[in-house]
């Protein structure tokens, strides 16, 4: 079951990706959506090579965790990108850097030998903290938009929505340690499931950019 629900996720990831191409040809997409397809491309590649390490026995936990760090970086980038708030724009890179940092510690010093579970939680909490501003930012100076139609919305939403339900996840899997082997397969398979669906509104944002691109230029 495990196995079929990962090659149901990963072909949501390259799908993901595939459809990614047509934000990357595009002069007029905004740098941090052009981004998601060299993003994209280093997320198939990891899942690939650590499923591979798996199939021979071997850890997978050192690629992910160098892999977090990267996908962190990314995702407060975009997030520091679709905020309007100019200052919310600096403290978030600020933050980021800081992030690297504490998770680079973590990776050689505290959690040499395992997932890193803490840089993980901290990232998951500056996401959905920050997810949340955008939402906040939002109904506080609404704007004349369709929100369905709208990129960042489906980013944004995505976001907030998978690391809400990773956060609990990673606590299971990685705190609980007495959790029956049952639990951790149930875990294992939400957290999955929470990805395909992240991966799949990054592929709604993706056409969203393009038919703005359309119509903007059709006006």
């Amino acid at each position: 079951m495990l196995k079929v629900l990962f090659y149901s996720y990963y072909c949501f990831v390259l799908a993901s990706f595939l459809v990614s191409f047509v934000t990357f040809k595009n002069r007029k997409t905004p740098l941090y959506l052009k981004l998601f397809c060299p993003f994209l491309g280093i997320t198939v590649w990891v899942e690939a090579y650590s499923f591979y390490l798996v199939s021979q026995g071997h850890s997978n936990h050192i690629i992910y965790s160098i892999f977090n760090i990267v996908e962190f970086s990314f995702y407060l980038y975009v997030l520091s990108c679709i905020i309007i708030n100019l200052k919310t724009r600096l403290v978030i890179r600020y933050i980021s850097a800081l992030n690297v940092f504490l998770a680079v510690v973590d990776l050689l010093f505290v959690q040499k030998n395992t997932f890193t579970t803490f840089a993980f939680l901290l990232g998951s909490i500056l996401i959905i903290f920050f997810s949340i501003y955008y939402f906040y930012e939002l109904f506080r100076h609404p704007r004349p938009m369709r929100l369905l139609s709208e990129p960042a919305f489906w980013i944004c939403l995505s976001l907030l929505f998978y690391y809400c339900c990773a956060l609990p996840v990673s606590g299971i899997i990685h705190f609980w340690m007495n959790a029956s082997q049952r639990l951790l397969n149930i875990s294992f398979e939400l957290n999955l499931a929470a990805n395909i669906l992240m991966y799949t509104a990054f592929a709604i944002s993706f056409v969203c950019s393009v038919k703005i691109q359309k119509s903007t230029s059709t006006s």
